[in-house]
């Protein structure tokens, strides 16, 4: 559902259902992916999920394309991004939740936000 917000520009709403997403399932590496492209202005909401989309390891190819986007966007250096995010992703805790859903959201809580 984030995805079909985002696609429409409704990037509110994107917002709210890559949260709900995201506390179901935190390691979604595409939900994180599109996490971390639409909410790219947050540096550190963005390195949180390259690194645990390089921790998962098993969406190496998109966690480089995001860094490259992000890094592009922003005047960064790809390279610079990708190594510290691999070097955070050694002792990244998969069985913690986001940072940036905490507290995670409950069903009323994301039906509230969803209609905004």
């Amino acid at each position: 559902m984030g995805v079909a917000y985002k696609k429409c520009r409704d990037f509110d709403r994107a917002a709210v259902s890559l949260k709900w997403s995201l506390t179901l399932r935190p390691n979604h590496p595409e939900a994180l992916g599109t996490a971390a492209a639409l909410l790219s202005g947050n540096e550190g909401i963005f390195m949180d999920a390259l690194t645990r989309m390089l921790a998962i390891g098993s969406r190496d190819e998109l966690a480089e394309r995001l860094a490259g986007a992000y890094a592009q966007a922003m005047g960064a250096d790809p390279d610079a991004l990708l190594s510290q995010a691999r070097r955070a992703a050694k002792d990244c805790d998969l069985q913690r939740g986001l940072p940036f859903v905490d507290p995670p959201l409950t069903a009323e809580r994301f039906f509230a936000e969803i209609d905004r």
